[in-house]
Protein backbone atom coordinates (compact mmCIF):
# COMPACT_ATOMS: atom_id res chain seq x y z
CA UNK A 1 0.00 0.00 0.00
CA UNK A 2 1.66 3.39 -1.25
CA UNK A 3 1.14 6.59 1.20
CA UNK A 4 -0.64 9.48 0.07
CA UNK A 5 0.91 11.78 1.83
CA UNK A 6 4.43 10.49 1.89
CA UNK A 7 6.58 13.58 -0.63
CA UNK A 8 8.16 11.72 -3.49
CA UNK A 9 12.06 11.02 -3.43
CA UNK A 10 13.89 13.48 -5.68
CA UNK A 11 16.29 11.99 -8.04
CA UNK A 12 19.44 14.10 -7.95
CA UNK A 13 21.43 14.16 -11.02
CA UNK A 14 24.73 11.69 -10.52
CA UNK A 15 27.76 14.13 -10.76
CA UNK A 16 25.34 15.88 -7.49
CA UNK A 17 25.37 12.74 -5.89
CA UNK A 18 28.55 11.84 -6.28
CA UNK A 19 29.92 15.46 -5.11
CA UNK A 20 27.47 14.79 -1.51
CA UNK A 21 29.13 11.57 -1.14
CA UNK A 22 32.54 12.91 -1.64
CA UNK A 23 31.75 16.06 0.52
CA UNK A 24 30.51 13.39 3.54
CA UNK A 25 33.34 11.37 3.06
CA UNK A 26 35.26 14.88 3.93
CA UNK A 27 33.42 15.70 7.01
CA UNK A 28 33.42 12.31 8.01
CA UNK A 29 37.32 12.24 7.78
CA UNK A 30 37.66 15.52 9.85
CA UNK A 31 35.38 14.95 12.26
CA UNK A 32 35.86 10.84 13.12
CA UNK A 33 38.82 10.13 11.52
CA UNK A 34 39.91 7.29 9.16
CA UNK A 35 38.74 4.30 11.22
CA UNK A 36 35.17 5.45 10.98
CA UNK A 37 34.84 5.73 7.37
CA UNK A 38 32.85 2.98 6.17
CA UNK A 39 30.56 3.15 3.00
CA UNK A 40 27.35 2.65 5.25
CA UNK A 41 28.61 5.97 7.31
CA UNK A 42 29.15 8.01 4.23
CA UNK A 43 25.51 7.07 2.90
CA UNK A 44 24.26 8.54 6.21
CA UNK A 45 26.32 11.03 6.21
CA UNK A 46 25.26 12.00 2.54
CA UNK A 47 21.92 11.70 3.80
CA UNK A 48 21.58 8.60 0.92
CA UNK A 49 21.18 4.83 1.19
CA UNK A 50 24.47 2.77 1.32
CA UNK A 51 23.61 1.57 -2.70
CA UNK A 52 23.97 4.73 -3.99
CA UNK A 53 27.50 5.26 -3.00
CA UNK A 54 27.63 1.96 -4.24
CA UNK A 55 26.76 2.83 -7.18
CA UNK A 56 28.62 5.59 -7.61
CA UNK A 57 32.19 3.19 -6.18
CA UNK A 58 31.81 0.03 -6.52
CA UNK A 59 34.55 -0.49 -4.06
CA UNK A 60 35.72 1.16 -0.83
CA UNK A 61 39.16 2.07 -2.80
CA UNK A 62 37.15 3.17 -5.35
CA UNK A 63 35.55 6.25 -2.92
CA UNK A 64 39.01 6.76 -1.09
CA UNK A 65 40.63 7.06 -4.99
CA UNK A 66 37.84 9.69 -5.82
CA UNK A 67 37.73 11.43 -2.69
CA UNK A 68 41.88 12.13 -2.93
CA UNK A 69 41.08 13.27 -6.70
CA UNK A 70 38.83 15.25 -5.63
CA UNK A 71 40.76 16.92 -2.78
CA UNK A 72 43.79 17.15 -5.00
CA UNK A 73 41.70 19.38 -7.36
CA UNK A 74 40.57 21.47 -4.28
CA UNK A 75 44.68 21.94 -3.14
CA UNK A 76 45.39 22.44 -7.07
CA UNK A 77 43.51 25.31 -6.98
CA UNK A 78 44.70 27.12 -3.79
CA UNK A 79 48.53 26.07 -5.00
CA UNK A 80 47.55 27.41 -7.95
CA UNK A 81 46.34 31.21 -6.41
CA UNK A 82 48.94 31.35 -4.14
CA UNK A 83 51.44 30.97 -7.16
CA UNK A 84 49.48 33.66 -9.03
CA UNK A 85 49.89 35.98 -6.08
CA UNK A 86 52.53 38.95 -5.49
CA UNK A 87 54.55 37.08 -2.80
CA UNK A 88 53.38 32.99 -3.62
CA UNK A 89 56.07 31.98 -1.41
CA UNK A 90 54.00 33.43 1.68
CA UNK A 91 51.10 32.30 0.18
CA UNK A 92 52.27 29.02 -0.16
CA UNK A 93 52.99 28.55 3.38
CA UNK A 94 49.30 29.83 4.40
CA UNK A 95 47.91 27.52 2.09
CA UNK A 96 49.95 24.80 3.52
CA UNK A 97 49.98 25.87 7.06
CA UNK A 98 46.22 26.15 6.76
CA UNK A 99 44.62 24.74 10.04
CA UNK A 100 41.49 23.22 8.59
CA UNK A 101 43.73 20.86 6.40
CA UNK A 102 45.49 19.52 9.76
CA UNK A 103 42.86 16.95 10.42
CA UNK A 104 42.06 15.69 6.85
CA UNK A 105 46.11 15.68 5.74
CA UNK A 106 47.09 13.48 9.10
CA UNK A 107 43.32 11.07 8.26
CA UNK A 108 44.63 11.11 4.54
CA UNK A 109 48.42 9.71 5.16
CA UNK A 110 46.67 7.16 7.71
CA UNK A 111 44.36 5.64 4.78
CA UNK A 112 47.43 6.08 2.94
CA UNK A 113 49.31 3.53 4.82
CA UNK A 114 46.34 1.26 4.76
CA UNK A 115 46.04 0.93 1.53
CA UNK A 116 48.41 0.57 -1.43
CA UNK A 117 46.06 2.21 -4.33
CA UNK A 118 45.50 5.11 -2.04
CA UNK A 119 48.91 5.95 -0.90
CA UNK A 120 49.63 5.68 -5.17
CA UNK A 121 47.21 8.06 -5.20
CA UNK A 122 48.37 10.11 -2.31
CA UNK A 123 52.49 10.06 -3.59
CA UNK A 124 51.18 11.09 -7.22
CA UNK A 125 49.31 14.11 -5.83
CA UNK A 126 52.40 15.30 -3.38
CA UNK A 127 54.91 14.86 -6.04
CA UNK A 128 52.52 16.96 -8.63
CA UNK A 129 52.44 19.42 -5.93
CA UNK A 130 56.02 19.94 -4.91
CA UNK A 131 56.84 20.36 -8.31
CA UNK A 132 54.46 23.25 -8.78
CA UNK A 133 55.56 24.73 -5.73
CA UNK A 134 59.41 24.55 -6.66
CA UNK A 135 58.62 26.84 -9.26
CA UNK A 136 58.04 29.88 -6.63
CA UNK A 137 61.26 28.80 -4.81
CA UNK A 138 63.28 28.69 -8.68
CA UNK A 139 62.56 32.31 -8.65
CA UNK A 140 63.05 33.72 -4.89
CA UNK A 141 66.34 31.15 -4.80
CA UNK A 142 67.92 32.57 -8.05
CA UNK A 143 69.50 35.99 -6.22
CA UNK A 144 70.62 33.44 -3.66
CA UNK A 145 72.15 30.77 -5.91
CA UNK A 146 75.22 30.34 -3.92
CA UNK A 147 73.89 29.46 -1.17
CA UNK A 148 73.76 25.98 -2.47
CA UNK A 149 69.71 25.21 -2.12
CA UNK A 150 68.05 24.21 -4.87
CA UNK A 151 63.94 24.89 -5.85
CA UNK A 152 63.57 20.62 -5.04
CA UNK A 153 65.28 20.98 -1.78
CA UNK A 154 63.13 23.97 -0.22
CA UNK A 155 60.09 22.98 -1.49
CA UNK A 156 61.25 19.46 0.50
CA UNK A 157 62.30 20.96 3.60
CA UNK A 158 59.27 23.42 3.44
CA UNK A 159 57.07 20.47 2.75
CA UNK A 160 58.45 18.75 6.32
CA UNK A 161 58.41 21.86 8.15
CA UNK A 162 54.42 22.44 7.54
CA UNK A 163 53.64 18.32 7.28
CA UNK A 164 55.23 18.34 10.90
CA UNK A 165 53.42 21.48 12.25
CA UNK A 166 49.97 19.80 10.52
CA UNK A 167 50.63 16.47 12.19
CA UNK A 168 51.59 18.25 15.76
CA UNK A 169 48.43 19.84 15.47
CA UNK A 170 46.40 17.52 14.77
CA UNK A 171 47.01 15.47 17.92
CA UNK A 172 47.88 18.31 20.28
CA UNK A 173 51.95 19.17 20.06
CA UNK A 174 52.40 22.67 20.53
CA UNK A 175 56.06 22.39 21.45
CA UNK A 176 58.41 24.41 19.26
CA UNK A 177 56.05 25.60 17.11
CA UNK A 178 55.86 29.05 17.36
CA UNK A 179 60.02 29.80 17.55
CA UNK A 180 60.10 27.42 13.94
CA UNK A 181 57.24 29.24 12.24
CA UNK A 182 58.65 32.41 12.82
CA UNK A 183 62.19 31.16 11.87
CA UNK A 184 60.32 29.59 8.97
CA UNK A 185 58.50 33.28 8.05
CA UNK A 186 62.13 34.87 8.61
CA UNK A 187 64.17 33.03 6.30
CA UNK A 188 60.28 33.57 3.52
CA UNK A 189 60.73 37.44 4.25
CA UNK A 190 64.68 36.84 3.12
CA UNK A 191 63.73 35.11 -0.07
CA UNK A 192 60.54 37.33 -1.01
CA UNK A 193 60.55 40.54 1.51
Amino acid sequence: MVEKNKPARRRLPADQSRMLILEATERLLQTQGHDALTVRRVAAEAGMKTPLVHYHFETTEDLLIAFYRYIGEKHRLNIEAALASDRPIHALWDVNTARDAGRLMAEMIGLGHRNEAVRTELATHVEKFRAMQAQAFETALRPHAAAGCTPDAAIFIFTAVTTALIMDRSVGIKAGHEDSIAFVKACIDRLEP
